[in-house]
């Protein structure tokens, strides 16, 4: 029992024949294929914004260095220390000494935060100064201050003399508030 195909048949079978294959080679190497170099497309997109990522980076820590440059080479020190936790009486005698002469202080202890092996402590002050230069000199002497600290939020207003409200800010008296944030370690 010997069955020929027709000529029909045999070109169906053809077409079926390269039905499979194609499929086969679709399935098989072409999907894989463009999944991979879609991964791949997004892997080189990750590593795009790596690079840029690292490379703003890189330009910040230039700056800071030669920020930090600027300020070895100006002869302005600043060696506070970060003394170990709970230093709150030795941070009043300091707030004590710094704000002699002014008048009005108000402070304002804000509550401890942990980080990384440090606390903060934040104290927004209020005080108020004869002139602009003793207001600077105060400000300078947080940041000079031998415990480390942080000045953040400085807002001066000046209290006006004279009933037209013109003052000038280099002789007029001013209030100051600032936030100052000492640092401390927990280790």
């Amino acid at each position: 029992m010997k069955y020929s195909f027709s000529t029909r048949e045999k070109t169906l079978l053809v077409v079926l024949a390269l039905l499979v294959v194609s499929l086969a080679y679709y399935l098989v190497v072409w999907e894989p294929c463009e999944d991979n170099i879609a991964l791949a497309n997004v892997s080189l997109e990750s590593y795009q914004d790596e690079t840029i990522i690292e490379n703003a980076r890189n330009a910040n820590l230039q700056k800071m260095k030669t920020e930090l440059e600027k300020l070895k080479s100006s002869g302005t020190n600043n060696t506070s220390q970060i003394p170990q936790y709970d230093n709150l009486q030795n941070v009043m005698s300091e707030l004590q000494k710094i704000l002699t002469g002014t008048t009005g202080c108000n402070l304002n202890f804000e509550s401890i935060t942990f980080n990384n092996n440090y606390a903060s402590r934040p104290v927004n002050i209020t005080f108020q100064c004869e002139n602009y230069e003793s207001a600077k000199s105060v400000i300078s002497s947080f940041y000079y201050c031998k415990y480390r600290c942080q000045i953040g939020s400085v807002q001066l207003s000046v209290h006006s003399s004279n009933d037209t409200g013109s003052a000038e800010i280099s002789t007029s008296p001013l209030r100051i508030s600032l936030r100052v944030t000492f640092i401390e370690n927990c280790k």
